[in-house]
């Protein structure tokens, strides 16, 4: 499944560097996923942040009153 940032369409915000702190076996199989999705590991970890994103801001609705009643 592929995702496309939003973030770099119009009125998009500018790229921030991140430096992350991984095992270099996880690193290892980053790279080998990105390459099989025809990504490169920034954009399988933009991909990754995105779902992340996705799932707090659900389930921060989710619980907020009268959520799910109607």
């Amino acid at each position: 499944m592929k995702c496309r940032s939003r973030r770099h369409g119009s009125g998009a915000a500018e790229p921030v560097r991140l430096t992350l702190r991984l095992p270099a076996d996880t690193v290892q199989r980053l790279r080998e996923v990105a390459r099989q999705r025809g990504l490169r590991v920034n954009g399988l970890l933009d991909e990754a942040a995105s779902l992340a994103l996705l799932e707090y801001e659900l389930m921060r609705r989710l619980e907020e009153p009268g959520a799910g009643q109607g």
